[in-house]
């Protein structure tokens, strides 16, 4: 994913649009074998108005609002990297939003505080489809051993823009190191809005 590309996201062919992640257990070794450490990653969307102005966010506290929907709260993140599900996924309706809401950013926060860099196999996608099929994935970014995000306990994944010619998305892949999932929003405003 490269940072501030600019993708045309509504097509003839799907009106939905969705954010997933997907992340897997810490895995330790010690006196008694293997063991993993259950990782408790949280998904959002933040949601502004055409000033600027927070309206609402959807994540593990607020699994809907209208237009976009949760599938709700993964605690412990997946012990195998061949499973390709994601862990959380948001989808977006883009026809059934309040006229109102002219921003959504897509964000991953660590609950726990766990640095993203020490979690397995990170994944995070923008794609077109919903919750139980991918038609094709607009941005993808994959988190694990990536020094960028080197201290991170957060990540901006991207922005998706009400345009009068319909919606635009533009990949962000900003790390940040919010501790709590509401904090993300300051970050939000202070680098991304006016």
């Amino acid at each position: 994913m490269k940072n501030r590309t600019t993708i045309e996201c509504v097509n003839p062919v799907s009106n939905s649009l969705c954010f997933g992640a997907h992340w897997g257990a810490i895995s330790h070794n010690d006196l008694f074998g293997e063991t993993n450490e259950f990782v408790d990653l949280d998904g959002g969307c933040i949601a502004f108005d055409k000033k600027d102005r927070y309206l609402f966010m959807v994540y593990f506290g607020n699994l809907e609002e209208k237009g976009i929907k949760h599938s709700g709260d993964d605690l412990v993140g997946d012990e195998w990297i061949d499973n390709e599900a994601d862990n959380e996924t948001i989808c977006i309706n883009l026809s059934e939003l309040e006229p109102k809401v002219k921003k959504l950013f897509f964000v991953l926060n660590s609950y726990k505080g766990h640095k993203l860099t020490s979690i397995p196999f990170i994944r995070l996608r923008v794609y077109q489809g919903d919750f139980n099929q991918v038609d094709k994935v607009l941005a993808q970014f994959d988190v694990e051993n990536n020094s960028k995000f080197s201290g991170a306990t957060s990540v901006i994944m991207g922005r998706l823009c009400r345009k009068p010619d319909g919606w635009k998305f533009v990949a962000i892949g900003e790390p940040t190191r919010d501790r709590h999932i509401r904090d993300i929003i300051t970050t939000i405003k202070k680098r991304f809005l006016n």
